[in-house]
């Protein structure tokens, strides 16, 4: 079943005369439980595509489907709580808060309510650190941490909501090579498990992880 269907999907920016087109009409679907890579140069488009995906940023034209579901006719509210309850974004950066400690920053989401941490948010951030190898952690702050055990808790944070989908804009840009394949294969295990991840990536040896390749030029697929 596809999760993502997108049809001539166009960005620009700027006004007439001096518009750049930053993703060029371009069509594709993602199926549930695939590994996609984004890949390409600098300035080809591929961050702006993974911002169209995860809805942080809505296409100029084009038809945009999530399970069937019209993106491109939800207010900004209704985009806001649909990304809450189907979607997780992770960075290059991870923005722990440094004086949180990995379990506190990894209950973050929860945070934003009106309602209280309860036992049960406690129980899902705890079930999060764990399945990332970081559960003996969770009292430590990101000083004590590792950058890989940053990136970690960033994505544990990211599996909280229980997400059908998870986007990553180049998680190991800001690693070494050792800790970021350590996050790729976490990566890997997690969709192994059935979640859909959609990453932007320049590193190419990472894309022998992915079950489809989208190569980006200048706002184009090719």
């Amino acid at each position: 079943m596809s999760i993502i269907k997108a049809n001539n999907l166009t960005k620009t920016y700027g006004s007439e005369g001096s518009i750049v087109t930053a993703v060029n009409g371009i069509s594709f679907t993602i199926e549930e439980g695939e590994f996609v890579c984004i890949v390409g140069r600098s300035g080809s488009g591929k961050s702006t595509l993974l911002n169209l995906l995860a809805a942080l940023d809505k296409p100029t034209s084009g038809e945009l489907y999530f399970k069937d579901l019209d993106m491109m006719n939800m207010s900004e509210k209704q985009l806001n709580r649909f990304r809450r309850e189907n979607m997780s974004v992770i960075f290059q950066f991870h923005h722990l808060l440094p004086y949180f400690t990995a379990l506190e920053n990894v209950l973050l989401p929860y945070m934003s309510g009106i309602a209280p941490i309860n036992a049960e948010h406690r129980r899902a951030a705890e079930n999060a650190l764990d399945r990332v190898g970081l559960q003996d952690k969770k009292d430590r702050l990101p000083g004590q941490l590792s950058g890989g055990e940053q990136q970690r808790v960033a994505i544990a944070r990211s599996l909280c909501a229980s997400p059908d989908i998870l986007f990553a804009d180049e998680p190991t840009g800001s690693l070494d090579r050792e800790t970021g394949d350590s996050v790729m294969s976490l990566l890997s295990e997690l969709n192994k498990q059935g979640l859909a991840i959609v990453m932007v990536t320049h590193q190419e040896d990472y894309t022998k992880l992915a079950s489809k390749i989208l190569r980006m030029q200048d706002g184009n697929i090719i």
